[in-house]
């Protein structure tokens, strides 16, 4: 009896000392959806627009919204960043303040691993999705910060070593952002080994951005989806939203970043056959990339990036020995763009959800050491560095002039 006795007691002390933990885990949200929301610079006029469309939906005990807002003291009069927590009709402040001591840099990585730490321990979840709100510009960078003395940015290596630095899981990574949906930039993420999926446009953002109402609302009633259901859920509201008021560039996509290594391989099968046969191949080259979907739509519609499906599949009809590599990118592209969309304007033919990186000829966009540089890690590892440079420099037609 005795021993029984202690036993009971034991278990007792065993079971109290653990309701601290039960009660953590209880309080345990199932989604945290964190945005990133650099508006200092001339996007600032968009910033509150965006965060009272979250506020159409709120936070609910099931769903975290969480904002970091700088904005551009040009515009609003004064410097300093700030956290909210966003609440139905009302946005609460929980971090930081409206003055210099606050003040941060949106193009510094450690700002970014700052924000994400701060919420996944103030607000656990068992999901968590993080959106980077501003310019974007592909491989180049995104997050452009206007009080910085040099419009400082996060390239890809710094999004990259956020990322990587991330106590939690992003289950979802939305851009808010124009031109990010790359082959560049979802490998360059992939490394981090820290995000699952992602959803970003192969053209421009307009500046009203994502749709945060509808978006939102979706996931507080239906905070169950997982992580691939929610990145389909933006692009089909994203692309609705805009389909209302008539903006034909409109593109949006969902990928899976756990298949991106496959189809990065296939494109470095297909440029090492390029570059081995550069002069073989160099007129159906130039004319599968004239005629490719093309991004973005500004400059006279001479963007330095096409839809990577597109142009493969072009070249693939004009070379036929290609075929084979061609094939291989076509069969692995459902397993990693699980949605892509685009309103019904000139990339409703051909938006397959990723670009790459190819100008229209050596005199526009044609900027091959930032290229290295900047997207290192796809730029090297599949040999797209080096068969753009033997195409538009080596080669006498590689000028690509139509």
């Amino acid at each position: 009896m005795k021993h029984k006795k202690l036993g009971v007691l034991l278990l007792g002390v065993f079971l109290i000392s653990l309701l601290p933990i039960m009660s953590a885990r209880a309080s345990t949200s199932k989604w945290t959806f964190m945005i990133y929301l650099d508006a200092d610079n001339n996007l600032d006029p968009y910033a509150w627009l965006d965060i009272h469309e979250m506020e159409a939906a709120g936070s609910t005990a099931d769903v975290n919204i969480v904002v970091m807002l700088d904005r551009w003291y040009k515009m609003c009069g004064f410097n300093g960043t700030e956290i909210y927590y966003v609440h139905q009709g009302s946005s609460e402040p929980v971090w930081g303040d409206k003055t210099d001591k606050y003040e941060r840099n949106m193009g510094d990585p450690t700002t970014l691993s700052f924000f994400i730490d701060y919420v996944a321990n103030k607000y656990p979840a068992d999901k968590y999705a993080l959106v980077l709100w501003d310019h974007g510009g592909n491989w180049r960078g995104v997050c452009w910060d206007e009080t910085t003395p040099n419009r400082d940015c996060l390239n890809m290596t710094e999004l990259k070593t956020a990322l990587t630095a991330s106590p939690v899981t992003i289950d979802v990574l939305g851009f808010d952002t124009c031109l990010m949906a790359s082959a560049e930039v979802t490998y360059t993420i992939s490394l981090s080994g820290k995000v699952d999926f992602m959803a970003a446009s192969e053209d421009y953002v307009p500046g009203y951005g994502y749709p945060y109402d509808t978006i939102l609302e979706e996931l507080v009633a239906n905070p169950d989806m997982d992580a691939s259901a929610f990145g389909i859920c933006i692009v089909d509201k994203y692309i609705a939203s805009y389909a209302r008021t008539g903006n034909s560039y409109a593109t949006m996509a969902a990928i899976d970043l756990s298949n991106i290594h496959i189809l990065v391989e296939d494109v470095k099968n297909l440029a090492t056959e390029l570059i081995a046969n550069i002069i073989k191949y160099a007129d159906s080259v130039t004319e599968a990339k004239n005629d490719a979907d093309r991004y973005w739509f500004g400059s006279n519609h001479q963007g330095g990036y096409i839809d990577l499906r597109d142009f493969a599949e072009k070249l693939g009809s004009l070379a036929p020995d290609l075929k084979p590599l061609i094939d291989q990118i076509v069969s692995h592209w459902g397993n990693v763009v699980l949605n892509a969309k685009c309103c019904n304007g000139p990339h409703i033919r051909a938006g397959e959800g990723l670009t790459i990186y190819f100008p229209r000829n050596r005199n526009r966009y044609y900027t091959p050491d930032l290229y290295l540089l900047s997207a290192t890690d796809f730029a090297s590892y599949t040999g797209w560095y080096e068969f753009l440079r033997l195409y538009f420099e080596e080669h006498g037609p590689g000028t690509g002039n139509p």
